[in-house]
């Protein structure tokens, strides 16, 4: 089944990588599934499935169910969208201290740069003593 490109550029926005997108919504669209009809659906990689699985049942946007052969199932499209945009805020807020940190910088590291200018004569385009060429 071809996945729509638009759905997941929706996800890729909200912090799901490409093949992550591709394999939520293929578990949406069928419920509960096996890692390799999984990727069969979802168009990805046999070899990349089992990771990209791993990561949405780490992010609680998918469930796993073990047995003879594990199945995998999507969490609702409800709880999905809000788990990640809870995750984008806290990326949002995260940033925000960050550069909140990082403006307060430039008035000390002027003043440490200050504290620690060499000596005269040893800046740059001072002539060298005869001995240093």
């Amino acid at each position: 089944m071809e996945l729509d490109d638009a759905t997941v550029n929706r996800l890729t926005s909200l912090g799901l990588a490409r093949y992550e997108a591709r394999i939520h919504l293929s578990l949406i669209r069928r419920g509960s599934c096996t890692a390799a009809e999984v990727a069969r659906e979802a168009d990805v990689p046999r070899r990349r499935v089992y990771d990209v699985l791993d990561a949405l049942v780490r992010r609680q946007l998918a469930a796993a169910r073990p047995g003879r052969v594990t199945t995998y199932s999507a969490v609702s499209p409800e709880l999905a969208l809000a788990r990640l945009m809870s995750a984008q805020r806290e990326t949002v807020d995260r940033l925000g201290r960050a550069s909140r940190e990082l403006a307060g910088l430039p008035g000390p590291l002027r003043t440490q740069g200050r504290e620690h200018t060499a000596p005269p004569g040893l800046h740059r385009g001072a002539a060298r003593p005869e001995g240093d060429r």
